[in-house]
């Protein structure tokens, strides 16, 4: 078998003026940031960058307070890895492809730490306010095409956390607040559609009463446990429950 001799010098040089994407093309819906430990050496860390970034993930310079958490002759780099899949087993995909690309290019450097990064976007208990142009409530009675595009036009958007409060931010917005751009009470209207009104998050909220869904699951599922012969019982249940809700 023949070996080819790779100059690792000149690999290097051409992975790095190699123009790197700022962010990767590919969609991608899991971030994980993963704490890698490289040789502490200008051509292992400029390779070991240059790797990551050609998958089109970000890298920067580790910039921790105890250098023993990442080893003698060890320099770290933070990489946030992205990808497309489950959530489920998505920091183990992480670490994988990235042990995978050392073992491959024989870069040296290793897992230390990865963690899964989430925020918390399916709940957002800001206020929604919509400014649209004085008088389209009432040209929204109207039933011409003009008159029922101009009332349900937004203008703008403006999204703040706690409760709604329309006058003040009408007078924010008047002061040319947030972006900027004009706003004039004689010919704009701040309005909070419904369902829009956000709330204090500062101020701890009753938990929710138990759902009839969760009462009679429960109660179905002692039922079957405790006595096997009602087991159908615990079908019924399951089945006109999933009736109703629909």
């Amino acid at each position: 078998m023949r070996i080819r001799i790779v100059d690792r010098s000149a690999q290097h040089s051409q992975l790095r003026n190699r123009r790197m994407p700022s962010l990767q093309t590919e969609p991608f819906n899991r971030r994980i940031e993963v704490l890698l430990a490289v040789v502490d050496t200008p051509e292992e860390t400029a390779l070991a960058t240059a790797l990551l970034e050609a998958r089109g993930w970000a890298v920067r310079q580790w910039e921790g307070s105890d250098p023993s958490m990442i080893g003698t002759g060890r320099r770290g780099l933070l990489v946030e890895v992205r990808l497309y899949g489950a959530r489920l087993g998505a920091v183990q995909a992480a670490v994988s492809e990235i042990e995978r690309l050392a073992r491959q290019r024989q870069a040296g450097m290793w897992v230390v730490d990865a963690v899964l990064i989430e925020h918390d976007l399916d709940r957002d208990h800001r206020t929604r306010y919509q400014v649209r142009e004085q008088g389209a409530d009432a040209a929204g009675r109207s039933f011409s095409l003009r008159a029922l595009r101009r009332a349900w036009t937004s203008l703008r958007i403006v999204v703040r956390p706690g409760g709604p409060d329309l006058n003040v931010v009408t007078d924010r917005l008047e002061q040319g607040a947030l972006t900027g751009r004009q706003f004039d009470p004689q010919r704009h209207q701040l309005r909070v559609p419904p369902g829009m009104e956000g709330r204090d998050t500062s101020v701890p909220q009753p938990d929710p009463p138990a759902s009839a869904w969760r009462i009679a699951l429960s109660w179905a599922v002692c039922s079957s446990l405790w006595r096997p012969a009602s087991r159908w019982r615990l079908l019924r249940a399951l089945s006109s429950l999933h009736r109703f809700s629909w």
